[in-house]
């Protein structure tokens, strides 16, 4: 489960251009744009909402909310993009 959570990671920090440790720590937009992807991606992967906040150091009622208002930054096209071109390339590998 490690490895996926970090393969998830790496790719969202490749399409997103930003660092892995701004999407687990950062409060600026982009990161926590990224960090919504992460957390979206990571649910429906199947993690589970304590599992997702023990890997990016969160409570899990943020993991929740972050989860649940990710249709909300959808709306962003860049973050829709950044979506995805990050489910395609998951689908390929």
């Amino acid at each position: 489960m490690k490895e996926k959570f970090l393969s998830i990671l790496r790719l969202v920090s490749e399409v997103t251009d930003v660092s892995q440790s701004q999407i687990l720590t950062a409060k600026d937009e982009e990161s926590v744009d990224a960090r919504h992807t992460l957390i979206y991606i990571l649910s429906e992967e199947g993690f589970s909402d304590t599992k997702i906040a023990e890997l990016v150091n969160r409570t899990r009622a943020s993991v929740c909310i972050s989860r649940n208002s990710f249709s909300e930054r959808r709306r962003k096209i860049f973050v829709e993009d950044y979506y995805k071109a990050i489910r395609k390339q998951m689908e390929k590998d």
